[in-house]
């Protein structure tokens, strides 16, 4: 966050749907109990979904505007195709930038 209250969600990946954001902590998690034993951390640990990030931002009174990942073209294209093969969609990595300034829906 900056000195005027702007803050940037960058590279954090972001789910559509409660069901991927789940699948993918469940892999996290058996990775964070792997290598640190800790499964209070494990299990406090949860991927987010896009409704719940942008209404908890706008709750707290930031205007989020969305803008394209911050992930490279050659990144996108191999995750895209990973998504295929597995059948699944991954989660995106939009670049949030949040200004402070009330209530107003995210942009597309």
């Amino acid at each position: 966050m900056d000195d005027q209250g702007v803050m940037v969600v960058a590279l954090t990946p972001i789910h559509f749907t409660p069901e991927g954001a789940a699948s993918a902590a469940d892999t996290t998690r058996r990775e964070i109990r792997a290598a640190t034993g800790d499964r209070g951390l494990a299990a406090a640990y949860h991927h987010l979904t896009r409704p719940e990030l942008v209404e908890a931002l706008e709750a707290a009174g930031f205007l989020v505007e969305e803008r394209p990942s911050g992930l490279g073209m050659g990144e996108r294209a191999a995750r895209q195709a990973r998504a295929l093969l597995a059948g699944d969609a991954m989660a995106r990595f939009p670049l949030l930038v949040c200004s402070p300034g009330g209530q107003r829906g995210a942009n597309q």
